[in-house]
């Protein structure tokens, strides 16, 4: 499983951490010429949301964790789903809100690769929690 990110790299290249870069091939070498593909993860249980620690309705934070496929985007709704707000996936897999979400709730919406979307009601900003969804991509 591919758990890093590469905010430099181009599309479809990919940054390993050593053990898996040396899984593929010669571990001293800066580039491998591999052909990949996404996979589902086979996870049977819902997606899990993480705020990050330090989060609350002044600054927005989150992390999408046990995803079968890859999450392209997260938003957020403070009026139960009747508008959305992007957040912006940082290098670390968070996605942030800077400005806040203004609330103590949100409405989360997540959009996974499949184009399948994922819609969680009632979700607390503050910092540590976890929230479990309804669903997995």
């Amino acid at each position: 499983m591919v758990v890093d990110q590469c905010p430099e790299c181009k599309t479809h290249q990919l940054d390993l951490f050593k053990n898996a870069f040396a899984e593929l091939g010669n571990p001293n070498a800066s580039i491998l010429d591999i052909s990949w593909e996404v996979v589902e993860c086979g996870i049977s249980t819902p997606i899990r949301l993480r705020t990050k620690e330090g989060a609350s309705k002044h600054w927005f934070s989150m992390q999408v964790l046990n995803a079968n496929r890859p999450i392209q985007a997260l938003e957020i709704s403070t009026n139960e789903g009747s508008s959305w707000t992007q957040t912006k996936r940082q290098p670390h897999n968070y996605f942030q809100l800077s400005s806040g979400t203004g609330a103590d709730k949100v409405s989360i919406r997540l959009k996974c690769a499949n184009q399948k979307q994922i819609v969680v009601h009632n979700v607390k900003v503050n910092g540590g929690l976890e929230t479990i969804a309804n669903d997995n991509c």
